[in-house]
């Protein structure tokens, strides 16, 4: 991992042809800028790159790896191995890789497109299997597969044509069965963007003249467009059935007789069309940041901050400051004072005063030397104050029988009032 004290740096994975990045994605490099994160695009098959050097790893534009399926699994398979973090989880990741979490999908109630999986090294009747169930036009696609990879609509009468390239699939991946929707045609396929599980934007796809696939290099349009609330919480259940709440999700579907129905949960390495939302690049963002556990790193810059200014400050007599030892010789001498007031008391009152003795060197050091600090620093330095010294104050004052205010007062204009104190 990165141990750096800058700003974080993410891989955003990307493949030989790509090496800058698809078009799309180069949006999402800025919007993390904005936010302190340095995005670096990093080509997954390249043996020189340290991946334990970044902070996350984010997937984006990888589009050769069902071409080479065994070489990319293994590097995945180590990067999961590694414990880096993971944009989306390792363990998403690791389920969608394989278009078999259909199964699972439909095993959780969700509304999809009939599927026949057919596994690996498998030697199927492709036509006894869509008669079985009434269909006559037929999509197949490899279980692993990208952009419309060894994709091919055709009638069950032709499948002849395909028995080779069929049977040449199911050497090293499993193979899906659909029945064709028209409505891919004559209405286009959503695709509904989601970050951290909330929803985003959505845009229709639509084939060229002629085509079923709707993919770019294929001739394929885009447009985004509104989508009804029941299609929206139609795709979110789609995400809510994943292993993991994705930090990135594109959920694929058609619309029949005015329902969503799933095409593709695509949690892997999807186009997420962030050119087609103005809000999309900064949203992408804000989700991977909130996987980085950046609290938890700038809290750690604010205690080594604190400590170097105690240090330059008063020497040893910083350890005293130490939030993970006891507060002594404080603690006792504090407890000694209170003694004649409170009696028995007083040495709980005393742990109460004491045990916040980090959180007080922080104000103390923020107050000093402000200019030190990051805003994400303070931020994090704040946070750590109020979830612990504020309910040592109430207890301490409690046990004193002060009166602690529910809500602090103000004057006439709404500001907090003078209290003498």
């Amino acid at each position: 991992m990165n141990t750096s004290l800058t700003r974080p740096r993410v891989a955003l994975v990307t493949s030989e042809a790509l090496p800058h990045l698809y078009e799309d994605d180069l949006l999402l490099v800025p919007a993390l800028d904005k936010i302190g994160i340095e995005a670096v695009p990093a080509v997954w098959s390249d043996p020189t790159i340290d991946w334990l050097n970044f902070d996350a790893i984010v997937i984006r534009s990888p589009w050769d790896y069902f071409v080479r399926l065994e070489e990319f699994r293994t590097w995945l398979n180590a990067r999961i191995a590694s414990g880096i973090r993971l944009c989306n989880s390792g363990k998403i990741l690791d389920w969608n890789f394989d278009k078999r979490y259909l199964q699972d999908l439909a095993g959780a109630g969700v509304s999809l497109i009939p599927t026949i999986v057919v596994p690996q090294g498998g030697s199927p009747d492709i036509v006894a299997l869509a008669r079985a169930k009434g269909w006559d036009d037929i999509v197949i696609k490899p279980t692993i597969s990208g952009g419309g990879f060894r994709t091919h609509r055709f009638r069950l009468d032709d499948a002849d044509q395909y028995r080779d390239e069929i049977a040449e699939i199911l050497k090293d991946r499993g193979l899906l069965i659909q029945p064709f929707l028209p409505e891919i045609q004559s209405a286009g396929e959503l695709s509904l963007l989601y970050f951290d599980g909330e929803f985003s934007h959505a845009v229709c796809k639509r084939p060229a003249p002629g085509d079923y696939r709707v993919q770019f290099q294929f001739g394929g349009t885009s447009e985004t467009v509104e989508v009804r609330q029941e299609w929206i919480d139609g795709a979110r259940a789609c995400i809510e059935a994943a292993p993991d709440v994705p930090v990135y999700a594109r959920v694929d579907g058609v619309i029949q007789d005015g329902k969503f129905l799933l095409m593709e949960l695509e949690v892997f390495e999807p186009l997420m069309f962030l050119a087609q939302h103005p809000k999309a690049p900064a949203r992408f963002a804000r989700a991977i940041k909130g996987r980085l556990g950046l609290h938890t790193i700038a809290l750690k810059t604010v205690r080594q901050k604190v400590a170097a200014i105690f240090n330059e400050l008063v020497g040893e007599r910083a350890q005293r400051l130490d939030g993970y030892v006891i507060a002594e010789p404080a603690m006792s001498i504090i407890a000694s004072a209170l003694a004649e007031d409170y009696d028995e008391k007083a040495h709980d009152i005393a742990f109460h005063m004491a045990d916040w003795n980090a959180d007080a060197a922080f104000v103390v050091a923020v107050h000093l030397f402000p200019e030190r600090f990051t805003p994400d620093e303070i931020a994090a330095g704040v946070g750590m104050f109020l979830v612990h010294a504020p309910n040592h104050i109430r207890a301490a004052c409690g046990l004193a029988g002060q009166y602690v205010w529910e809500n602090f007062p103000e004057d006439d204009e709404g500001c907090p009032a003078a209290t003498g104190y």
